[in-house]
Protein backbone atom coordinates (compact mmCIF):
# COMPACT_ATOMS: atom_id res chain seq x y z
CA UNK A 1 0.00 0.00 0.00
CA UNK A 2 1.40 3.39 -1.19
CA UNK A 3 1.72 6.33 1.39
CA UNK A 4 -1.32 8.19 0.30
CA UNK A 5 -3.48 5.08 1.16
CA UNK A 6 -2.46 4.90 4.35
CA UNK A 7 -3.98 6.72 7.71
CA UNK A 8 -2.37 8.37 10.65
CA UNK A 9 -4.46 8.37 14.11
CA UNK A 10 -3.49 10.74 16.53
CA UNK A 11 -5.04 10.86 19.66
CA UNK A 12 -5.63 13.94 22.21
CA UNK A 13 -7.57 14.73 25.19
CA UNK A 14 -9.48 18.31 24.94
CA UNK A 15 -11.73 19.00 28.29
CA UNK A 16 -13.42 15.76 29.19
CA UNK A 17 -12.82 14.09 25.43
CA UNK A 18 -10.48 11.54 24.36
CA UNK A 19 -10.63 12.61 20.64
CA UNK A 20 -9.55 10.24 17.85
CA UNK A 21 -8.66 11.96 14.63
CA UNK A 22 -8.02 9.72 11.22
CA UNK A 23 -5.36 12.12 9.01
CA UNK A 24 -6.78 11.17 5.84
CA UNK A 25 -5.01 12.21 2.65
CA UNK A 26 -7.04 14.57 0.06
CA UNK A 27 -5.25 13.76 -3.17
CA UNK A 28 -7.40 11.98 -5.34
CA UNK A 29 -5.86 7.64 -4.52
CA UNK A 30 -6.32 9.45 -0.79
CA UNK A 31 -9.66 9.82 -1.08
CA UNK A 32 -10.69 6.51 -2.38
CA UNK A 33 -10.61 5.16 1.31
CA UNK A 34 -12.54 8.31 3.01
CA UNK A 35 -15.63 6.00 2.54
CA UNK A 36 -14.10 2.98 5.18
CA UNK A 37 -14.16 6.12 8.12
CA UNK A 38 -17.49 7.28 7.38
CA UNK A 39 -19.75 5.48 8.96
CA UNK A 40 -17.63 5.50 12.44
CA UNK A 41 -16.88 9.08 12.13
CA UNK A 42 -19.10 11.13 14.62
CA UNK A 43 -17.86 14.58 13.26
CA UNK A 44 -15.26 15.20 10.36
CA UNK A 45 -12.44 17.93 10.04
CA UNK A 46 -12.02 19.16 6.32
CA UNK A 47 -8.85 21.12 6.18
CA UNK A 48 -8.58 23.54 2.97
CA UNK A 49 -5.74 25.85 1.32
CA UNK A 50 -7.56 29.12 2.13
CA UNK A 51 -4.76 30.56 0.41
CA UNK A 52 -5.49 28.50 -3.28
CA UNK A 53 -8.55 30.18 -4.79
CA UNK A 54 -8.30 28.55 -8.39
CA UNK A 55 -8.64 24.94 -6.36
CA UNK A 56 -12.45 26.31 -4.21
CA UNK A 57 -14.04 24.74 -7.56
CA UNK A 58 -12.25 21.44 -6.69
CA UNK A 59 -12.75 21.47 -3.11
CA UNK A 60 -17.03 22.22 -3.36
CA UNK A 61 -16.78 19.10 -5.53
CA UNK A 62 -15.11 17.23 -2.90
CA UNK A 63 -17.19 18.65 0.06
CA UNK A 64 -21.08 17.85 -1.76
CA UNK A 65 -19.51 14.71 -2.97
CA UNK A 66 -18.68 13.74 0.55
CA UNK A 67 -21.95 14.95 1.96
CA UNK A 68 -24.27 13.30 -0.41
CA UNK A 69 -22.78 9.83 1.43
CA UNK A 70 -25.75 8.91 3.73
CA UNK A 71 -22.98 7.88 6.22
CA UNK A 72 -21.90 11.59 6.13
CA UNK A 73 -24.92 13.57 5.32
CA UNK A 74 -26.40 15.31 9.02
CA UNK A 75 -22.71 15.30 10.80
CA UNK A 76 -20.83 18.54 12.05
CA UNK A 77 -18.37 19.64 10.10
CA UNK A 78 -15.32 21.54 10.92
CA UNK A 79 -13.67 23.37 8.27
CA UNK A 80 -10.15 24.60 8.80
CA UNK A 81 -9.18 27.03 6.67
CA UNK A 82 -5.21 26.71 6.59
CA UNK A 83 -2.66 29.20 5.64
CA UNK A 84 -4.17 32.37 6.83
CA UNK A 85 -0.81 33.80 7.15
CA UNK A 86 -0.88 33.77 3.62
CA UNK A 87 -1.83 37.21 2.07
CA UNK A 88 -3.77 35.91 -0.35
CA UNK A 89 -5.92 33.93 2.24
CA UNK A 90 -9.79 34.09 1.22
CA UNK A 91 -11.35 34.87 4.51
CA UNK A 92 -13.95 32.12 5.84
CA UNK A 93 -16.92 34.86 5.13
CA UNK A 94 -15.46 34.22 1.20
CA UNK A 95 -14.78 30.56 1.63
CA UNK A 96 -18.64 30.29 2.77
CA UNK A 97 -19.89 32.35 -0.13
CA UNK A 98 -17.54 30.57 -2.38
CA UNK A 99 -18.20 26.84 -1.45
CA UNK A 100 -22.27 27.68 -0.82
CA UNK A 101 -21.84 26.46 2.32
CA UNK A 102 -24.99 27.90 3.66
CA UNK A 103 -26.74 26.01 1.34
CA UNK A 104 -24.71 22.45 1.07
CA UNK A 105 -24.98 22.37 4.58
CA UNK A 106 -28.56 23.39 4.93
CA UNK A 107 -29.61 20.60 2.44
CA UNK A 108 -27.49 17.94 4.10
CA UNK A 109 -28.69 19.58 7.80
CA UNK A 110 -25.17 18.85 9.10
CA UNK A 111 -23.69 21.49 11.48
CA UNK A 112 -20.71 23.89 9.98
CA UNK A 113 -17.98 25.91 10.97
CA UNK A 114 -15.03 27.59 9.13
CA UNK A 115 -12.25 28.22 11.41
CA UNK A 116 -9.22 30.38 10.04
CA UNK A 117 -5.69 29.11 11.07
CA UNK A 118 -2.11 28.15 10.00
CA UNK A 119 -0.05 25.41 10.16
CA UNK A 120 -1.48 22.91 12.44
CA UNK A 121 1.65 20.45 13.49
CA UNK A 122 1.12 21.21 17.15
CA UNK A 123 -1.84 22.03 18.58
CA UNK A 124 -0.07 23.17 22.04
CA UNK A 125 1.30 26.22 20.45
CA UNK A 126 -0.74 29.52 21.27
CA UNK A 127 -1.32 30.21 17.38
CA UNK A 128 -3.59 27.07 17.22
CA UNK A 129 -5.90 28.36 19.68
CA UNK A 130 -8.46 28.54 16.76
CA UNK A 131 -8.33 24.97 15.68
CA UNK A 132 -8.49 24.10 19.48
CA UNK A 133 -12.17 26.62 19.77
CA UNK A 134 -13.06 24.69 16.78
CA UNK A 135 -12.94 21.16 18.17
CA UNK A 136 -14.17 22.38 21.00
CA UNK A 137 -17.01 23.22 18.67
CA UNK A 138 -17.02 20.26 16.99
CA UNK A 139 -17.56 18.35 20.34
CA UNK A 140 -20.04 20.36 21.60
CA UNK A 141 -22.31 19.85 18.55
CA UNK A 142 -21.63 16.22 18.46
CA UNK A 143 -22.15 15.55 22.28
CA UNK A 144 -25.50 17.60 21.40
CA UNK A 145 -26.64 15.50 18.97
CA UNK A 146 -26.13 12.11 21.11
CA UNK A 147 -27.99 13.70 23.73
CA UNK A 148 -31.11 14.59 21.59
CA UNK A 149 -31.18 11.44 19.33
CA UNK A 150 -31.09 9.73 23.01
CA UNK A 151 -34.09 11.89 24.27
CA UNK A 152 -35.70 10.86 20.76
CA UNK A 153 -34.96 7.04 21.49
CA UNK A 154 -36.77 7.19 25.24
CA UNK A 155 -40.70 6.57 24.99
CA UNK A 156 -42.80 9.26 25.60
CA UNK A 157 -44.15 10.12 29.52
CA UNK A 158 -47.82 8.51 29.77
CA UNK A 159 -49.94 11.20 30.27
CA UNK A 160 -52.71 8.47 31.90
CA UNK A 161 -51.59 6.95 35.26
CA UNK A 162 -50.73 3.32 35.23
CA UNK A 163 -52.85 1.74 37.94
CA UNK A 164 -56.57 1.82 37.85
CA UNK A 165 -59.05 1.30 35.33
CA UNK A 166 -59.15 3.78 32.60
CA UNK A 167 -62.83 5.31 34.12
CA UNK A 168 -61.29 5.74 37.66
CA UNK A 169 -58.41 7.53 35.83
CA UNK A 170 -60.13 9.49 33.69
CA UNK A 171 -62.85 10.66 36.73
CA UNK A 172 -60.17 11.33 39.04
CA UNK A 173 -58.24 13.83 36.77
CA UNK A 174 -59.25 17.96 37.09
CA UNK A 175 -59.06 20.17 34.65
Amino acid sequence: MGSCMKSELTTLLLDDYEVSIYDLNGDTKGQEIWPNYYAQAHGLVFVLDSSDFSRMPEVKFILTRLLSDERVAGKPILLLANKQDKKDALLPCDIIEYLLLETLMNEKKSPCRVEPCSAIKNLQRRNHQPVIEGLRWLLSVIEYKREEQHTRQQPPPSSIPASGSLDERCSSERY
